[in-house]
């Protein structure tokens, strides 16, 4: 057997313990991190991945703060606020990897080569920066301007364009992402240019300004003795075209406001010759032709002018318009006879009922109706209104009695229907009241309500010669004659006849807040329903009889009561109560007075 010498044998030993020791580091190791390895500055040598995780996010390590940098100017920004989030699994498999991601002997170095470092790993939302960045970047933002094209003090100008400016996101989010330790980006700044500049807009500028210039339209009806004009200034001509990219425009809106806004100041209807009362005599009044703008014709005309500025004046077309009766065509008042007259009265009428009917009969006066033509009462007497002169009184309008301008209207249209029936004319519209008004007692059957634009009373004039209606008011009377040429017509009215009669409801009782405490007042009067005829008869000069009956259908209509708040309580008083009719009208005026009544439906001016 071989002895080994000393001298061998403990060399050997010193190895074997050396590997010994190497291997049994490398079990230990082997799932931990190797010894005085540091992740973003914390120690996490001897720890596992996840024990080395887990420890980095409880040590809550700070988020860097960004500069985000845009031309002259920046801000500085936690990075948390662009997304950043750290990543403590993958710093902590990356200080793992210390010693372990070379060679044998490259590893054996790091091992001995004292502390080793990871920096902290973290990842980015691109969304998130995204979004963050485009409200930091709204400051340093600036929106292009297109030059434009403006009218100041009567003449076009250019308005300059504005360079817009803009940055590019794209870059610094590609860059943030691959590395987000980053303390600083940069936001690259581009410039935008404006979608149409200046220099493009100063030759349609300078070809607008060239259109600008005073232009006059003259209204010139032919054989007028005097021409009206209206002048346009250069501002107002600027507003008839536009001034687009593609050139000058007419504006067709524009031309049709000018035209539409002088024929409403220079067009006239025609007017007949009538007859006017002068110091108490009726004397002729003269006619008057109409003129009348031709608003397609002009506005071809001015349109095709607008955008020539050699054209500083325009002659409107007008088309002129004869009256019914000339001054030649009206006879004599000498020569018309009396045919009929009708009467109404209007007894117990309030002062503004009295005055509309007043000034009614002052319009109706001296009418004249072409033989041949229509009578119309709305045309005779005009609109009804305050501007015409008629005041405000008690009328009724759906069902109800309100107040409205005209009450008493209805007292000469109903005077003059009943002077013209007498005068044998056919009947081309007559409207009743809703309910039998007691003003009309006396001729049952033969009222006629009129509402301006609605309802209105028409009739034939088929005598030979032209009729003149004469219509005044005496007292509490109103008085309406037709003289004319006398044809030996005879006409015999019968007296009108009640078919049948319909019991007023029962009165009704309303709660009105807006009258004083305990008040109660009247303000509807019940009146049985009824049903009225009214026969006439007309006979020629040669004998030859026609008949007509006219049937009248009042509807039954009920008193309405209002009262005021209790004096003890507020009492709440349902809107309709049903209480006894009162033997006697409660009411502030005299027991024959009633409000002036409005046919409703439709309404009527009564």
């Amino acid at each position: 057997m071989t002895i080994m010498k000393p001298s061998v044998l403990l060399p050997l030993t010193g190895i074997a313990a050396l590997g010994l020791g190497w291997g049994g580091f490398e079990l230990y190791f082997a799932p931990r991190i190797l010894p005085g390895v540091q992740a973003a500055g914390v120690q996490v040598g001897g720890l596992t991945v996840p024990e080395a995780s887990a420890k980095l996010e409880a040590t809550r390590l700070k988020a860097p703060v960004v500069r985000v940098t845009a031309g002259q100017q920046s801000t500085n920004v936690n990075a948390t606020e662009l997304g950043w989030r750290a990543d403590y699994a993958v710093t902590a498999q990356a200080a793992y990897t210390i010693g372990r991601d070379g060679d044998l002997i490259e590893n054996i170095g790091k091992r001995f080569a004292g502390e080793k470092t990871v920096p902290l790993t973290a990842k980015v939302d691109p969304k998130t920066f995204q979004n963050r960045l485009e409200t930091l970047a709204k400051p340093f933002e600036i929106a292009p301007k297109s030059a434009a094209i403006v009218l100041i003090d009567g003449k076009y100008v250019v308005r300059n364009d504005v360079t817009g400016r803009g940055l590019d996101f794209s870059s610094a989010i590609k860059e943030f992402a691959q590395n987000p330790s980053l303390t600083s980006l940069e936001l690259k700044v581009t410039d935008i240019p404006a979608a149409t500049k200046r220099v493009d807009l100063e030759p349609l500028a300078a070809q607008a300004n060239a259109m600008l210039r005073p232009l006059s339209l003259q209204y010139t009806p032919l054989g007028a003795k005097k021409i009206l004009t209206r002048s346009l200034t250069t501002t107002e001509v600027a507003d008839l075209f536009f001034v687009q990219k593609q050139g000058l425009m007419v504006d067709e809106k524009a031309v049709a406001g000018v035209l539409n806004r002088i024929a409403n100041a220079f067009d006239q209807s025609a007017s007949s010759a009538r007859y006017v009362r002068v110091a108490g005599q009726l004397t002729k009044r003269a006619s008057r032709d109409g003129y009348a703008l031709d608003t397609a014709a002009a506005q071809k005309l001015v349109s095709s002018a607008v955008l020539r500025p050699e054209t500083v004046s325009i002659a409107l077309p007008v088309t002129v318009s004869k009256p019914k009766i000339g001054d030649a065509n009206l006879p004599s008042v000498s020569s018309l006879k009396l045919i009929a007259t009708g009467y109404t009265s209007f007894y117990g009428s309030s002062r503004a009922r009295v005055a509309n009917v007043s000034i009614a009969a002052g319009k109706l006066d001296g009418y004249v109706v072409p033989a041949g033509e229509q009578f119309s009462f709305n045309d005779a007497v005009g609109e009804i209104s305050a501007e015409t002169g008629f005041v405000e009184g008690l009328v009724i309008s759906a069902g109800r009695t309100t107040k409205g301008v005209g009450g008493g209207v209805c007292q000469a249209s109903t005077t003059t229907f009943n002077a013209l029936y007498k005068a044998g004319l056919p009947i081309l519209e007559r409207n009743q009241h809703s309910y039998k008004v007691h003003y009309y007692d006396d001729v049952a059957g033969r009222d006629a309500a009129v509402y301006y634009g609605s309802l209105d009373l028409r009739m034939q004039n088929d005598t030979p010669g032209p009729l003149l209606v004469r219509a005044s008011t005496k007292g509490s009377t109103m008085t309406v004659q037709v003289y004319g040429v006398p044809d030996g017509r005879k006409v015999n009215l019968s007296t009108p006849r009640v078919l049948s009669r319909t019991p007023a409801p029962p009165a009704v009782t309303e709660f009105n807040a807006s009258l004083p405490v305990g008040a109660r007042t009247q303000v509807d009067w019940a009146v049985d329903g009824s049903v009225v005829t009214a026969a006439r008869t007309v006979t020629t000069a040669s004998g030859q009889s026609k008949t007509d009956v006219l049937t009248t259908r009042y509807r039954p209509w009920r008193a309405v009561y209002q009262v005021g708040p209790a004096r003890a309580r507020p009492a709440v008083i349902p809107a309709a109560v049903i209480s006894p009719a009162p033997s006697k009208p409660i009411t502030s005026s005299p027991a024959s007075a009633k409000p002036p009544v409005r046919v409703t439906p439709p309404s009527s001016s009564q």
